[in-house]
C-alpha cells in the first residue's frame, strides 16, 4: 500500500490543487498539509490532530478519510494504555481491591473519625455544663450553648430539678476553641438583604 503522505499528494496534484486552495477549504494551515503529505509526524501538534487533519484533508481531496487514518495508526502509533495493563495484577500492601482494579470501599476515614469524635466531645462538655451548673453558669456557657443552636448571646437554658434531689454544687464551666488553622465563616443570607 502506498505511504499516507504520497497518497495524498497524488490526489490533490491529479486534481490540480494547489495547497493554497486546499488550507482555504479545509481551514488547515498549510505548513501542516505540507507536513502530512511529506509525513513529518512531529511537526504536527499531536496525534490527535493529525488524525482530525488526515481525515478532513482526505474527504477534501474525495479520499477515503477512514482508511488513511487506521493506516496511521497502525503504523505511527504504538498500543493504547489499555493494551499495555497486565492483566492479571497483585493486591498492593494487602489492600483488598475489587474486580476491576477499583479499591473496594474500607470504610470511614481516620480524618473523618477524628472529627466525629471532637464534635462528640464537645457536645458531651456542653451537657455536663449544663446539668452541674444548674443553668446559673456564666455569660460564656450562655454563650457558648446558644451559640451551638445559632441563636443571640441572649438565649438563657434553665434546668429544673425534682424535689427532694441533692442540689449540685453551682460550678462555672468555660469552653475555649483556638483555631490551628485559618477559619473562614460564610456570611448569613439573612444580613444580605
Amino acid at each position: 500500500m502506498a505511504e499516507i503522505g504520497e497518497t495524498l499528494r497524488d490526489a490533490r496534484m491529479r486534481a490540480r490543487i494547489d495547497v493554497s486552495e486546499i488550507e482555504a477549504k479545509t481551514k488547515i494551515r498549510a505548513k501542516y498539509l505540507r507536513a502530512l503529505e511529506n509525513e513529518e509526524w512531529g511537526l504536527l501538534p499531536g496525534p490527535t490532530f493529525v488524525k482530525s487533519f488526515l481525515r478532513t484533508y482526505a474527504q477534501a481531496l474525495g479520499l477515503d478519510g477512514k482508511a488513511l487514518v487506521e493506516e496511521y495508526r497502525l503504523s505511527h502509533e504504538g498500543p493504547s494504555e489499555a493494551a499495555l495493563e497486565p492483566i492479571v495484577s497483585s493486591p498492593q500492601h494487602g489492600r483488598s481491591r475489587a474486580p476491576g482494579g477499583v479499591r473496594a470501599p474500607t470504610g470511614p476515614s481516620r480524618g473523618y473519625l477524628a472529627v466525629v469524635g471532637v464534635v462528640g466531645l464537645v457536645i458531651v462538655l456542653l451537657i455536663v455544663g449544663l446539668l452541674a451548673g444548674g443553668g446559673g453558669g456564666s455569660s460564656a456557657t450562655k454563650t457558648a450553648v446558644s451559640a451551638t443552636r445559632g441563636r443571640t448571646a441572649h438565649a438563657h437554658r434553665s434546668v429544673t430539678h425534682t424535689p427532694g434531689a441533692a442540689s449540685a454544687r453551682s460550678q462555672d464551666v468555660a469552653l475555649s476553641l483556638r483555631a490551628a488553622a485559618p477559619v473562614y465563616v460564610w456570611p448569613d443570607r439573612r444580613s444580605w438583604a
